[in-house]
């Protein structure tokens, strides 16, 4: 079975599904803002295909690259409750 590689046209596929939106967030993408990251992560047992990739606010990069989404909700909320 042949590596997965990232072309141009799948970058287009994922901005065009998503609306031109950020997986996370919904903030709309631009090529300043833009990152791409795996859905289920790498080190979670997440493979390198297309369908496992999504676009993201660069701001998220660090926090999507070594969280699932329920993850990072999980997170968030507990930060929302603490109030601080």
């Amino acid at each position: 079975m042949e590596k997965f590689k990232l072309r141009a046209s799948h970058i287009r596929e994922l901005l065009k599904k998503q609306e031109y939106r950020c997986y996370l967030s919904g903030v709309e993408l631009n090529p300043d803002n833009v990152d791409i990251e795996h859905i289920v992560p790498l080190g979670k047992g997440g493979l390198h295909e297309l369908t496992n990739l999504c676009l993201i606010e660069r701001s998220f990069r660090e926090l999507k690259r070594y969280h699932t989404v329920e993850e990072i909700k999980d997170l968030c909320q507990k930060v929302v409750l603490h109030g601080c």
